[in-house]
């Protein structure tokens, strides 16, 4: 199955796709955002966030089609592809922020999107079995990445560091409500149904947990290894991996596994993104060659990170996002329960 050339993916692939789109960018955006408040409580609210958003990708993949209505749907996927430029392009230049600081020293932020939206286009032209084909291979590496830096970092931190950010008494209603809305892009898979060999409802909501299992662990480590310090760190998850010691490896890089891992998740959510842009712009105008709309969606994403990249940590720019993304579920969801085809 892995090999057909039929258009199609299978269950297997469509976990795999989950996996490597999300977990680089959930590693990013969760920890910045969440962490400012501080540490209290903040593992007991993304646990919650992510299983209830395990839930409701259980129930949307169960929803049954009715019927299409091209009008309606084509101004969802308006709002859709317009939505998804802004926050993935936030998200994406926020990836290449972090990758040129602990990279690159601050440079080459021109060239790190290139470079993304390139991959992104050559990933996406041969449709989603291309997709589908890479992320076999980036999720095995993407958890094999995780379990080799559990194994070298759970030894440096003090466990008993976990006791605030497990205090239950400080677990907040709106910042679960906040962490649930960053998880922006979930409304995608609904799109990807059609195009798997086979439906399953419950395939979503395991990868979709298996992602939620390594964002916490990767933030129980970094509180682990900081502290209370961690609220006050930009990057904790990042910043965490100078503890990394690799026995008897001679490398001056010894985050490099990380590093690794982190660029490859980035390129399959700029793939992920490009993509989506595509299927979206694709139900809207029906008679233009994949190819072309393809090679617009992701110059469009390298000119919003170029020109507007800059400003993508503002308190601004996240707002906008968790009302984007607020928009995008409320306005999919009722699609779905109304008529349900795309």
């Amino acid at each position: 199955m892995m090999f057909s050339d039929n258009g199609k993916i299978s269950v297997r692939q469509f976990q795999c796709l989950i996996i490597s789109d999300f977990t680089a960018m959930f590693m990013t955006i969760i920890p910045l955002v969440m962490f400012g408040k501080g540490t209290e409580g903040i593992i007991l609210e993304v646990s919650v966030a992510f299983a209830i958003g395990a839930l409701v990708l259980c129930g949307v993949s169960k929803i049954a089609p009715k019927k299409k209505n091209n009008n309606v749907l084509k101004a969802l996927c308006l709002f859709l592809f317009c939505k998804t430029l802004f926050v993935n392009g936030v998200y994406i230049s926020t990836a290449q922020k972090v990758i040129s600081q602990f990279v690159f020293d601050g440079a080459g932020s021109g060239s790190i999107v290139f470079l993304f939206v390139l991959s992104a286009f050559y990933i996406c032209l041969s449709g989603i079995e291309s997709r589908g084909r890479m992320a076999e291979i980036s999720a095995f590496f993407i958890l094999a990445a995780s379990a080799v830096i559990f194994a070298l970092v759970f030894s440096k931190g003090d466990i008993r560091e976990m006791k605030y950010a497990l205090d239950i008494g400080k677990a907040d209603m709106g910042e679960i409500a906040r962490a649930l809305l960053l998880m922006g892009g979930l409304e995608t898979l609904y799109f990807t149904l059609p195009d798997m060999n086979a439906k399953k409802s419950s395939a979503a909501s395991v990868s979709f947990g298996i992602v939620g299992v390594i964002i916490l662990v990767m933030m129980s480590l970094s509180i682990c290894i900081f502290g209370a310090e961690a609220g006050r760190k930009m990057w904790p998850v990042f910043q965490m991996m100078g503890n990394i010691d690799f026995p008897g490896l001679l490398l001056q890089r010894q985050d490099v596994l990380f590093i690794g891992m982190y660029i490859v998740g980035a390129v399959m959510f700029c793939a992920h993104t490009v993509h989506f842009m595509w299927v979206y712009a694709g139900k809207i105008f029906e008679s233009v060659d994949k190819k072309y709309i393809v090679a617009a969606s992701a110059v469009m994403v390298w000119i919003f990170c170029i020109f507007w990249g800059r400003d993508a940590l503002t308190e601004k720019f996240f707002t906008a996002v968790l009302v984007l993304n607020a928009m995008a579920a409320v306005f999919a969801v009722f699609y779905m329960l109304v008529w349900g085809e795309v």
